[in-house]
């Protein structure tokens, strides 16, 4: 994928720092999801995820159609996770949606894009109780999409 000169500057995008000290009870879903579940590919459990060495990039690439994709690693595995999550859920697999999502959550939450690390909390909350987190990651998706993800 060929890099270009982005039209947005990719600091624009960057997690605050003094916004992301959560409060406790924020972080309770994240932390519920990291006790006992695993990545339904690997089997390694979410708490033991390898951290990705994120960082933004000093300008954003484009996707297949020419769109900018205002994503870093962490947030494109998010989305990645959470669109597995959406086909699950639309065949009713309910289980292995949770696990893509939970995968999806602890990968949000380690983006530097401050849109996508907010989504973690919801994220981890549909993963808890995937049988009603259809609409959670359908905004998610479309957080996603925007940012030039591509289904």
């Amino acid at each position: 994928m060929p890099t270009t000169a982005a039209p947005t500057d990719p600091s624009a995008d960057a997690i605050d720092a003094a916004a992301t000290n959560a409060e406790p009870g924020d972080r309770t879903a994240l932390e519920r999801v990291l006790v006992g579940a695993v990545d339904p590919v690997t089997g390694v459990p979410l708490a033991d995820l390898e951290p990705l060495a994120v960082a933004l990039p000093e300008r954003w690439t484009r996707n297949s159609r020419g769109a900018e994709l205002r994503l870093d690693d962490a947030a494109l595995l998010a989305c990645a996770n959470n669109q597995f999550a959406w086909v699950d859920l639309r065949a009713r697999n309910i289980e292995s949606a949770a696990a893509w999502l939970g995968v999806a959550a602890v990968r949000a939450d380690q983006s530097l894009v401050a849109e996508i690390k907010a989504s973690a909390a919801a994220l981890a909350a549909a993963a808890l109780d995937a049988g009603s987190g259809q609409a959670i990651v359908e905004e998610f998706l479309t957080v996603c999409t925007e940012r030039g993800f591509e289904v």
